[in-house]
């Protein structure tokens, strides 16, 4: 939502909950645009002004611009995979890269298939 409309606020996305925050993606442009849309920074610093924790939900390893485009505004990054699949070329080659660029990674969390 807050990409495709420049008329909306914050406080226009942000859904407000018990526990937590929250923004629903909505209708979005492709995701390589997103990701490099200069909205999503402004929409990140905002809420880094207004939240202790930002947490984003990124695109699949396998869009490895998509993700370094997403790690570039990340103060650290935890990905997931699923249980009994192998970590494919892409995904290290990515995970490679962030490295390389000094991104902090978190982890892996491991689901359940």
């Amino acid at each position: 939502e807050w990409i495709g409309d420049v008329d909306l606020t914050l406080d226009d996305v942000v859904r407000r909950g018990r526990m937590f925050d929250w923004i629903s993606p909505g209708p979005a442009p492709a995701a390589a645009e997103a990701c490099a849309h200069p909205r999503l920074s402004d929409l990140i610093d905002r809420l880094r002004r207004s939240h202790t924790v930002v947490l984003l939900v990124g695109p699949k390893i396998s869009a490895s611009v998509d993700v370094e485009l997403s790690a570039a505004r990340a103060d650290s990054v935890l990905f997931t995979a699923t249980a009994g699949r192998e970590v494919s070329a892409v995904a290290e080659s990515t995970l490679a890269e962030l490295r390389r660029r000094r991104v902090p990674t978190l982890g892996l969390l491991v689901l359940e298939a």
